[in-house]
């Protein structure tokens, strides 16, 4: 529960023993080159109240890190930050 509203947090990390790049550079430099990582992501899913969006589709979505990618690009308003920030400076 978040603010009284239901939720669902998805966390975790991506992880690759070498990175995708690193057969590359190997293959140019003739070095071995394996680089390890780990991308560490947050996401939020919250769902308005009924009465300011009657949808069922629309959700807000909080994202940390690189949890931005754990959603469809396509269902994405990028947009949204933005228009927020213009209405708190000049809610007119």
């Amino acid at each position: 529960m978040v603010g009284g509203r239901p939720a669902l947090l998805v966390s975790g990390a991506m992880t690759r023993d070498s990175a995708g790049w690193c057969a590359a550079v190997s293959a140019l430099t003739g070095r071995d080159v394996a680089i390890a990582g780990a991308t560490p992501a947050g996401l939020i899913l919250l769902r308005p109240s009924p009465a300011t969006a009657p949808d069922d589709a629309v959700a807000y979505a909080l994202t940390y890190g690189m949890g931005f990618q754990l959603l469809d690009p396509g269902r994405l308003d990028n947009l949204f930050g933005q228009r927020i920030a213009i209405r708190t400076a000049e809610p007119d």
